[in-house]
């Protein structure tokens, strides 16, 4: 019989004591997984995207929840989390991505927010990736509104 690491038995006392919620429905998990197992089942496969784009998961129930909370919810481990679920639509370049760029924020936002949740996100990509993350790649040269505030006309204009 194998007995854990002492970095294996220190992560899981952490888990077991750690207070981890659902980013979907905010029901206490068993450790930092993005979604419960019935948030995760309520998840649907995406649309076909453009043969450039990869998407995970069709953006609607938990996952709008979640995505709101790793915008707005002030923690940046949120977007972090919540980027495990990118994974699945990145498996199959695994060895073929050697940069992952995040969209940066207007310096007010990123003030406001505290943090960039694109960056966090994209942070989790590259590691799954195995890829260099680029934070510079990509300059934003005017402040947008925020996309809350407008209709889905106004949104595409933005």
């Amino acid at each position: 019989m194998r007995l854990p690491s002492a970095r294996q038995g220190l992560s899981a006392l952490f888990d077991l004591f750690s207070h981890y919620a659902c980013l979907g429905c905010a029901a206490r998990t068993h450790g930092p997984a993005p979604l419960c197992a019935s948030c995760l089942a309520c998840l649907e496969p995406a649309p076909a995207p453009p043969a450039e784009v990869r998407v995970a998961w069709a953006f609607d129930g938990p996952l709008v929840r979640a995505v709101h909370r790793a915008k707005f919810g002030g923690d940046p481990s949120v977007p972090r989390r919540l980027g495990e679920l990118l994974v699945p639509a990145c498996d199959d370049l695994q060895g073929e991505i050697d940069r992952v760029v995040s969209v940066p924020l207007g310096a007010k936002r990123l003030f406001l927010r505290g943090y960039n949740q694109s960056t966090e996100l994209a942070r989790s990509a590259a590691t799954a990736l195995g890829a260099r993350m680029e934070y510079e790649a990509v300059e934003r040269i005017r402040e947008t509104p925020t996309q809350t505030a407008l209709d889905r006309a106004a949104r595409r204009r933005n």
